[in-house]
């Protein structure tokens, strides 16, 4: 059987030490795990008014086909189209989409030309104060391993439906995933 591997490095997320402030500082940006049954997620909140800001992941990635996905779970002061997610690497946009709602998960497939860093932007409303968003299984992976993932079969044959895996946050000897099935609609940028 074919490894395939979520290459974010705390897909959970339990902890924010991985993600950066993009267009503001600790005053006009704060981000936060919180917890929904148990359940981790990022929370990004923007405590001022102007676009451009949200948080950033940096990644060095090797040569390649990619697809990030992440499911937004909610969002306040969400206007469609406000908000989006951005890929770059150099300064050159890899991909750019906007979200049209929150209860969905969202892909995007970018190519990387050259081994370099490169930025995935999660990006808050841009002119509404107080605005946030709370986000959840968190994915980067290759498209080969995207795809695998995808046509994964159930022992009967039906499609299993696996959309996101992660190490457990508590590895047991053996467990190598938690995965996720399908959950709400599925929103593919490209």
């Amino acid at each position: 059987m074919r490894e395939i591997r979520n290459l974010i490095l705390d897909p959970h997320p339990v902890s924010v030490s991985h993600w950066t402030r993009i267009g503001g500082g600790e005053s006009d940006i704060t981000i936060n795990i919180i917890a929904n049954n148990d359940l981790p997620q990022l929370e990004v909140r923007n405590s001022t008014d102007g676009g451009g800001r949200g948080v950033g992941l940096l990644m060095d990635l090797p040569k390649g086909e990619y697809v990030f996905g992440l499911y937004l779970h909610w969002a306040n002061a969400y206007t469609p189209g406000d908000q989006w997610i951005e890929v770059k690497q150099n300064d050159v946009i890899l991909s750019d989409f906007r979200y049209n709602g929150y209860g969905k998960y969202y892909l995007t497939k970018f190519n990387v030309a050259q081994d370099a860093d490169t930025q995935i932007i999660l990006y808050l409303p841009t002119s509404s104060y107080n605005a946030r968003f709370i986000a959840r299984y968190l994915s980067l992976m290759t498209k080969g391993d995207w795809d695998t993932m995808r046509n994964l079969k159930n022992s009967d044959g039906t499609a299993a439906n696996v959309r996101w895996f992660a190490p457990p946050k508590t590895a047991a000897a053996g467990v190598v995933s938690t995965p996720v099935l399908d959950c709400g609609e599925v929103i593919d940028a490209t």
